[in-house]
């Protein structure tokens, strides 16, 4: 885990495609977006290290732009993205800046800081790496290729000052005990004066309960702070099950000029519930008037309790909760609550003409799923059909229906960290791979493709839309989601309307313009 900001702005050509990849690209197309290729980025490189300190990049990691504000709050969590980075610096996951200072609210029992020493009260002779006075509960750590006599590290008038004359780096950290099953609100003070360099953060290293590192290792940094400016920072963290212990790392970074830092607090956060309003009883009325419907999709009535009887089986007919064109043509549909009419409505089947998006679509769903081509004596296609249905088993348990107050709709997912926008994605496209497959748990299942389309709705809403930027591993928002939301809206096309489909899409189109280049800002 791990928080970065990087100066550079990266592109990434790519010129040549594999044919399934090729044929992606050209689905995309269809829903009138385009996506960059499935290439994962380049592994990233770490800074020289030292045996005593070390900082080696997990091979698996995400990397996070945060935003600057005058007070930062940051959501941080331990777990870590399925792509690396191409950035130099230590990977991090992904981050939620939040809306202001005061959504972060920490309900404490007993606000006990866990740092020792946080605020330099405590000071002591100098030793080791120490200028005089040092500060006690605090040690120092500075590379093998760094020349001590570049800086200088001291307590001033109650404050962890550090100074340089010449490029310098220089970590002062303790280590503290903490709960993986609570989530922990860290803040500092810090100050810069003609910072010249990568500046000063804030690194915290998950360990074991015997002080070791995670596999993979983990990390959360907050961002840098340079040139002359003072804030105070706030993030609220959470570490991995595993993490037992948390190294705080107080980062003077190859910089030239002085910092100042105090205040170092870490306590636990508990986050306050909001009030939700009770739901609403009342029901949707049923369908009255005309409506049209094209040959390639499916109608959902929106009342999926009552029963819907089709006058002319030759045009349309009712299986399970949705009505289905077979022909074009008009019929009366009415719409009985048991015996009790309630309401009718005419039901226009137009024909759909098809074009070569249709079958570059249908070509795409071919070569990445061929549910129609489906044996149900091939064992390989049946072990895999067995793994789909079980992986949205396993997803079903996990699902929280959609609120507005809601902050996700899988009890296990948090947008704090951006591979969880990857991963929620797949759950629906892996729910969708399922939809038309005849010899699957959920073929043509009313309730499960109702699923899907309000978990496209509200993630669009809440999480992934047109005016929200990158937060994040860019990956998860350029290929890993983009990928997701294309396949989806592929394999359940009928059971979108266009206006939904080039909706959804919209993000993909602002987030990645140019589908033969991966353009990545950090």
């Amino acid at each position: 885990m791990g928080f970065f900001i990087s100066q550079s702005k990266q592109h990434y050509g790519i010129r040549k495609y594999k044919v399934g990849v090729c044929s992606a690209l050209i689905a995309l197309s269809i829903l009138g977006t385009r996506v960059a290729a499935n290439q994962l980025p380049s592994t990233e490189t770490a800074s020289p290290q030292s045996s005593q300190l070390v900082e080696t990049t997990p091979e698996t990691t995400e990397a996070v732009n945060l935003t600057t504000e005058a007070v930062m709050t940051s959501e941080v969590s331990s777990e870590v993205s399925p792509v690396t980075s191409t950035e130099t610096q230590p990977s991090s996951t992904a981050a939620e800046t939040l809306a202001s200072p005061q959504a972060v609210q920490a309900t404490k029992e007993e606000e006990k800081n866990l740092v020792a020493n946080g605020e330099f009260a405590s000071t002591t002779a100098a030793s080791g790496n120490w200028a005089d006075p040092a500060a006690t509960n605090w040690e120092t750590w500075i590379p093998a290729n760094v020349k001590k006599e570049n800086g200088q590290v001291r307590i001033d008038e109650g404050r962890l000052h550090i100074s340089s004359t010449a490029s310098y780096r220089v970590a002062v950290h303790q280590t503290v005990d903490v709960d993986p099953n609570k989530r922990y609100l860290f803040s500092y003070n810090v100050e810069t004066k003609d910072l010249k360099g990568s500046g000063v953060r804030v690194r915290l290293h998950s360990l074991t309960a015997e002080g070791k590192d995670l596999s993979p290792q983990e990390f959360a940094y907050t961002p840098y702070k340079n040139g002359s400016q003072a804030e105070h920072i706030e993030q609220i963290l959470t570490v991995s099950p595993e993490t037992r212990k948390l190294k705080v790392e107080l980062f003077f970074e190859n910089s030239v000029g002085q910092a100042w830092l105090d205040n170092i607090s870490l306590v636990e956060y508990v986050e306050k519930t909001p009030e939700t309003p009770e739901p609403s009883l009342e029901l949707v009325q049923p369908e009255t008037g005309q409506i049209s419907l094209a040959s390639n999709k499916v109608y959902l009535p929106v009342r999926p309790d009552l029963t819907y009887r089709i006058a002319d089986a030759a045009v349309a007919i009712v299986e399970k909760n949705m009505i289905r064109p077979l022909a074009a043509g008009k019929t009366q549909v009415d719409v009985y609550d048991k015996d009790t009419k309630l309401s009718s409505f005419e039901l226009t089947v137009t024909e759909h003409q098809a074009t070569v998006f249709d079958t570059l679509r249908n070509n795409w769903e071919d070569i990445s799923l061929a549910n129609k081509r489906y044996q149900s004596n091939d064992t390989q296609m049946k072990a895999f059909l067995g793994r789909l249905d079980a992986g949205v088993a396993s997803s079903l348990k996990k699902w929280v229906e959609p609120t507005n107050q809601g902050k996700t709709i899988f009890n296990d997912i948090d947008f704090s960290k951006s591979s969880h926008l990857t991963t929620v994605y797949r759950r629906l496209e892996q729910m969708a791979q399922v939809v038309e497959n005849p010899d699957s748990a959920y073929y043509h299942d009313r309730s499960l493709i109702d699923l899907v389309r309000k978990g496209m709705n509200w993630l669009y809403t809440n999480v992934y839309n047109e005016n929200k930027s990158i937060d994040g591993n860019w990956w998860d928002y350029e290929i890993g989601t983009p990928r997701a939301v294309v396949n989806t809206l592929i394999y359940m096309h009928p059971y979108f309307s266009q206006e939904e489909i080039l909706t959804y899409t919209k993000p993909i189109s602002k987030f990645v313009p140019d589908p033969t280049t991966i353009s990545v800002k950090h």
